[in-house]
C-alpha cells in the first residue's frame, strides 16, 4: 500500500477555492454598494444634470415657457424662464 502524499497540490486547490469563495461572499455586499454608489454619483453629476436639463426644457415647452439655459461653473446650470419675451 502506498502512503498518500500530504503535500499533493490538489489538496490545496479546494482550500484556495473555498477561501476565494468565502472572501467573495464577504466582500460581495460592500462591492455592490460601492458600484451602486458610483453609479448614483455619476448620474448626479454629468448624465443626470444633462437629463434633468432636457426634461425641464420639455416641461417648460409644454407649459408654454421658453427656457434659456446658461452654463455656469462646472456643472451648475443657470436657468432663465421667459414667457412672451418677458423674464420670469
Amino acid at each position: 500500500m502506498q502512503k498518500r502524499k500530504s503535500k499533493n497540490p490538489r489538496d490545496y486547490h479546494y482550500l484556495i477555492l473555498w477561501a476565494l469563495v468565502s472572501i467573495g461572499v464577504i466582500l460581495y455586499y460592500p462591492i455592490v454598494q460601492i458600484i451602486v454608489f458610483f453609479k448614483i454619483m455619476v448620474n448626479k453629476t454629468i448624465i443626470g444634470k444633462i437629463r434633468a436639463k432636457r426634461e425641464s426644457e420639455n416641461i417648460a415647452n409644454d407649459i408654454g415657457l421658453k427656457m434659456k439655459v446658461i452654463k455656469a461653473k462646472k456643472f451648475g446650470w443657470t436657468v432663465i424662464l421667459e414667457k412672451n419675451g418677458t423674464e420670469l
